[in-house]
């Protein structure tokens, strides 16, 4: 329970680093209240149907990230320098483009309940 409420669904796939591939559910919100959210590292913070991932992997060497209210505006510093070594290595562009879309590896499929 406790790691489906940190990092969500699992598709019940593994990638090639052993970890989880977990259902990138933001893809399919439609809800009107914004959600911001993190423990999901992305090269670049973007909002992504009214959903907003603000881990960039600053402790990986990526960035810090924060977003300004109510102005909707991501403001972020690199990391001064990398503090763990990442388990799967961060992209330099979100899969799929640069739209901030949560790290994934393969394709991810819905998982039945």
């Amino acid at each position: 329970m406790r790691s489906h409420a940190l990092y969500g669904e699992p598709t019940g796939e593994t990638d090639e680093f052993g970890q989880p591939v977990r259902y990138p559910w933001a893809v399919d919100y439609r809800g009107a209240a914004a959600v911001v959210y993190g423990r999901t590292p992305v090269p670049r913070a973007s909002w992504l149907n009214n959903t907003l991932c603000l881990d960039t992997g600053c402790v990986f060497g990526g960035a810090l990230t924060a977003l300004r209210r109510p102005e909707r505006e991501i403001v972020d510093t690199p990391a001064e320098r990398v503090r763990y070594e990442p388990v799967r290595p961060l992209a330099t562009e979100a899969p799929g483009g640069t739209d901030g879309r949560p790290l994934a590896l393969g394709t991810p499929r819905r998982p039945s309940r």
